[in-house]
């Protein structure tokens, strides 16, 4: 196994740091689509 030279805590950090990364910015993506689509009807609809 070559796992077994590499420490798996480092892996670990390293999948969170990528799944972390990867869900920020879909988060900020999707953020920003519902902000742009939502916003501008949202505001026009109160006033």
């Amino acid at each position: 196994m070559i796992f077994k030279s590499f420490p798996l805590g480092n892996l670990f950090s390293l999948c969170m740091k990528i799944f972390n990364s990867v869900a920020l910015v879909i988060g900020l993506y999707y953020g920003f689509l519902t902000t742009f689509s939502i916003g501008p009807s949202y505001l026009f609809s109160e006033s």
